[in-house]
């Protein structure tokens, strides 16, 4: 009502110009592109061994100069499928590093290549290499043919690095398999670089300018700090409850009638739940931009994690369950359009007038505050599942190569965000949980869209904005859909294993508890009623209870570790 109201009296020029900040976004599409085949036969796996490193202390390798043999460094890298571009391989010299000397190369990046095998830009050309060692020999043998660098450190003058090239029959149907089994993800930061914004002056100029717009957006707009909820929520009848002598805090309250606490000092006391997310933990949905505008902007709490209203047709939120046990502090950093991002690239458009904030900022957030939570939540990924946006049609008809780039980059930024998050609980002198959940349930989600697209070709009025998500979303398109639920899978699996990787370094920590939980991944969202009546895409009040009831039975083990449910 509130935002009828508001809208209503809007100018018609306020409207226009609002509404032309939303049209005139960067589409995410570019033009069409040659296919970029690998140029290497998918029956093979392909690694590489350095053979052997050897230093002149001189600055140079003259035919039967003295040489410093290095220590062995023997073992195999996999050569990943993603990063073999029309049959040539980029050799990446930091992959022995983490096993070498310190300091054994200043200049790792400046390689000079063996220009019988490679061509410009210090890369292997393995099909000439392996064309040379028998083009027609029979599939269930290994290859390997050899291959020199030479290269200059400061320190220790010239260094020669021989490896061998090494081809193996491949146990897999496709290479995207192969690469999920041997790819060392530790490796991830050679080939995934981060995404860099234009730094000259003309981006600089734009960047400025979008400022600017933003700004005055946040003038016209001021109204929206007045009527929001507010983000955080504090049990209302707090004091009363711990001033009962059964209540866990009651010592504290009677620090506080004394006058030893201020109610600052007591609020700190009591469990704080904070919730990292995108819209499908906001009570969200598609519509026109006008009021998609007013809602990403104004429109906290209503959703599965924080909701306050008691009513029986409202959602039974994580907050009101935990509430039944213990007063608490709760604090909702989700915000929609949030991505899994570098914390480096800066926010778009969009996130300056929408105030969203993706992973990076919401960990920011959490950590900016001299308290941190006792339980933090994760459930954000969904939006890195748009698989198909920056791609042309060809590239979109060959996709792998794109999923597994869009996957490792997702990895690396996750675990980046996880770790300190992590890292933070690690010094704290309480206990705290971090609860990491996988993404939606996307092949159910998408019979429940089916559903919805069924009843409105009966009923047109039904889903207004049905079509709507395409334009902004465009892997929902039921030709991409699959490749999204592929994606989505392959998030999860390695989410789980950033979860126990982290967890190997939690021995010495029996304070800090991190869970991976699929139980939002396992949800039966298929139901159409679970859907959001405006766009079947967002959940639906029924849809944020299931949610709110499938992660509040995952976070069990949690809130027993933490002692906030009892035993």
């Amino acid at each position: 009502m509130i935002r009828s109201r508001f809208a209503a009296s809007l100018t018609p020029l306020s409207a226009v110009v609002i509404l032309s900040l939303f049209l005139t976004l960067p589409a995410h599409t570019r033009p069409a592109a040659e296919p970029d085949p690998t140029g290497v036969s998918g029956k093979y796996t392909y690694w590489i061994e350095m053979a052997s490193l050897r230093v002149e202390q001189n600055g140079g390798i003259p035919q039967g100069a003295p040489i410093t043999p290095m220590p062995d460094r023997s073992y195999k890298i996999y050569i990943p499928f993603f990063a073999i571009e029309e049959g040539k391989f980029e050799i990446p010299l930091k992959a022995w590093q983490r096993d070498l000397g310190e300091g054994t190369f200043l200049s790792p990046d400046k390689v000079y290549l063996d220009r019988d095998l490679t061509i410009e830009g210090n890369r292997i050309d393995l099909v000439r290499g392996f064309q040379k060692t028998g083009l027609n020999a029979p599939a269930n043998e290994a290859h390997d043919f050899s291959h020199t660098v030479y290269g200059r450190a400061s320190s220790t003058g010239l260094f020669k690095v021989e490896f061998k090239v090494v081809r193996e029959p491949s146990r897999f149907p496709t290479q995207m398999e192969a690469d999920l089994a041997y790819f060392d993800r530790k490796l991830i930061g050679l080939y995934v670089r981060e995404f860099e914004d234009s730094a000259g002056p003309l981006g600089l100029i734009a960047t400025l300018g979008q400022r600017a717009v933003s700004f005055l957006v946040d003038l016209v707009f001021v109204v929206d700090r007045v009527v929001q909820k507010s983000k955080s929520v504090i049990t209302p009848d707090y004091l009363e409850r711990i001033s009962q002598p059964t209540s866990a805090f009651y010592k504290d309250y009677l620090e506080y009638e004394r006058g030893s606490l201020t109610e600052d000092q007591l609020i700190r006391r009591l469990p704080h739940v904070a919730m990292i997310g995108d819209s499908l933990v906001k009570n969200m949905y598609v519509a026109s931009a006008l009021s998609m505008f007013w809602r990403v902007r104004t429109e906290h709490q209503g959703n599965w994690f924080l909701d306050t209203d008691k009513s029986p047709d409202s959602i039974y939120s994580i907050y009101e369950r935990l509430e039944k046990w213990t007063p608490l502090v709760a604090v909702e950093h989700s915000g929609a359009g949030a991505n899994v991002d570098s914390g480096e690239s800066g926010d778009t458009f969009f996130q300056m007038l929408s105030k969203t904030r993706n992973f990076s900022q919401q960990a920011d957030e959490i950590l900016d505050e001299e308290r941190f939570p006792d339980l933090v939540l994760i459930w954000i990924g969904h939006n890195n599942l748009n698989w198909a946006a920056p791609l042309g049609p060809d590239e979109r008809k060959s996709p792998e190569r794109h999923l597994l780039k869009r996957l490792w980059r997702f990895r690396k930024y996750y675990a980046r965000q996880l770790e300190r998050l992590v890292d933070r609980a690690k010094r704290e002198k309480r206990k705290t949980a971090i609860e990491v959940f996988g993404v939606v349930n996307f092949e159910a989600f998408f019979k429940a869209r089916r559903a919805a697209g069924l009843l409105k070709e009966k009923d047109p009025e039904l889903y207004p904005h049905f079509e709507t998500g395409y334009r902004i979303f465009v892997s929902m398109l039921p030709e991409y859909q699959n490749n999204m639920i592929r994606l989505a899978l392959m998030m999860n699996a390695e989410v789980r294993d950033i979860v126990g990787e982290l967890n190997q370094g939690l021995g010495s920590y029996p304070n800090v508890r991190l869970e991976y939980s699929d139980a939002l991944a396992t949800a039966d969202l298929s139901p159409v009623e679970l859907v959001h009546p405006v766009d079947a895409w967002h959940p639906s009040v029924k849809g944020h209870d299931l949610l709110a009831e499938s992660a509040f039975r995952a976070l069990s083990p949690s809130l027993r570790f933490l002692g906030i449910q009892p035993e």
